[in-house]
């Protein structure tokens, strides 16, 4: 089952309306915290956006990720919200009573076109 984990996690990173949106989808635990870590964005200041609506299992090193990507933005002077958490991310934040220490947004930015006039 292990190896099922591995493939049932996936994040990447946008450009969107003045701001690098991260899409989370699967299963945040001990396998996929890593991978959501490499997905954040390196240095600057554009705000990053977390989009947890694809999330469907988080534990405990899953919620340590979320708090180190935010810790890393705070750092690094960049603005970091979360959009769409899932019931799975919900419950782990509102069980740890964290749900208040994460902005939250209703939906992230668009893709940019990147280039079209």
């Amino acid at each position: 089952m292990h190896d099922e984990s591995i493939a049932t996690f996936r994040a990447s990173s946008h450009e969107a309306d003045d701001s690098v949106v991260v899409v989370a989808n699967g299963e945040l635990d001990l396998v996929g915290a890593p991978r959501l870590l490499q997905a954040m964005p390196g240095e600057g200041s554009t705000p990053v956006v977390l989009d947890l609506g694809g999330v469907q299992f988080m534990d405990s090193s899953g919620l340590r990720s979320l708090l180190e990507a935010r810790q890393s933005c705070i750092d690094a002077g960049r603005p970091f919200a979360i959009a769409r958490p899932s019931v799975a991310v919900t419950r782990v934040l509102e069980l740890v009573d964290l749900s208040g220490e994460f902005d939250v947004v209703d939906a992230p930015p668009t893709p940019t076109d990147g280039g079209a006039a």
